[in-house]
């Protein structure tokens, strides 16, 4: 009885954990995003100015 709980309580740890992990993930990737697009705007002004 009480293995079923602790292995129940460790699923649940796992779960949290690749959500945090994904979370983390999705917002390094976002700031790539975020510094590339600013990087192409501070080259257009380059090269007009």
């Amino acid at each position: 009885r009480g293995e079923r709980e602790r292995e129940r309580e460790r699923k649940r740890e796992r779960k949290r954990e690749r959500e945090r992990w994904s979370e983390r993930e999705r917002m390094k990737e976002r700031n790539k995003r975020t510094k590339k697009q600013a990087r192409q705007k501070r080259r257009r002004k380059e090269r007009v100015g």
